[in-house]
């Protein structure tokens, strides 16, 4: 089930879920201050690609939004739902015993100009 859930491909929610709404702001990296590089600080020639942004100089910032009482705002998400996989996250510790599966792996898809994030046994791939 895991397989093929990579950055790119089509997903389908197989049900209803609700995130908090967040909007995205676009921040100057502060690992390589823009540049895209990063550059070792005891050997000037040491120069790779950059591990915050990935290259772009730039990074996106999620910050939650509330309403004027400071509640959480609700994005809600139908069954059905269609979207792009972003990103996906592994959370917790692994050794000989644990291994990745489908109760600790978060998928980012972003459906349009909105975005959500649920586990991957949430969703299906679209063939």
């Amino acid at each position: 089930m895991i397989d093929g859930f990579v950055a790119g491909k089509s997903v389908t929610l197989t049900k209803d879920i609700k995130n908090q709404k967040k909007e995205f702001i676009e921040k100057t990296c502060t690992s390589c201050k823009g540049a895209g590089k990063w550059i070792n600080s005891f050997n000037e020639e040491d120069v790779r690609e950059c591990f915050g942004c990935g290259s772009a100089g730039k990074v996106l910032i999620g910050l939650n939004v509330n309403d004027e009482r400071g509640k959480p705002v609700w994005e809600r998400f139908t069954k059905g739902t269609v979207g792009t996989i972003k990103k996906t996250l592994v959370t917790g510790k692994f050794n000989s015993y644990t291994k990745p599966d489908v109760n600790n792996i978060e998928v980012f898809v972003e459906v349009g100009e909105r975005s959500f994030h649920t586990k991957i046994s949430n969703l299906e791939l679209k063939e």
